[in-house]
């Protein structure tokens, strides 16, 4: 699943890099959390990043134990930052995904016919 959404990331325009220990921009950093995929997309007006966590078998409890809140993103100036968090699931496992997660993550189911992109959830109005 790395690979393929990878690959998605790739058409989108990012530089993509597998599980790396620290981040390769200068403008976002983290301590004890690495993610599966790190994507990087800038341009003059925007800084992009994508963090993709692929789960065979998605649960809140896994993703919750990732240390996200370590993650650290630094504006530069005259450029928009957007940070993106993509959980990748294999097809059939939708069902079972926690809905809270949805409100977090993007999220990307690959079956054979290729892949099923969610947007965020919006939270319930009051």
């Amino acid at each position: 699943m790395k690979e393929r959404a990878s690959r998605e990331l790739e058409r989108e325009g990012y530089s993509v890099f597998f599980e790396p220990p620290s981040s390769p921009s200068r403008f976002m950093s983290w301590g004890a959390y690495r993610p599966d995929v790190f994507g990087v997309r800038t341009s003059a007006e925007t800084q992009d990043y994508a963090l993709v966590e692929c789960e065979t078998r998605p649960s809140g409890r896994r993703l919750g134990s990732k240390d996200f809140r370590s993650v650290r993103l630094q504006a530069q100036l005259n450029r928009e930052p957007s940070l993106r968090m993509i959980l990748v699931i294999p097809r059939g496992t939708l069902g079972r995904l926690e809905p809270s997660l949805r409100l977090t993550w993007e999220t990307w189911v690959f079956g054979e016919g290729g892949v099923l992109r969610l947007p965020r959830a919006l939270p319930p109005a009051h």
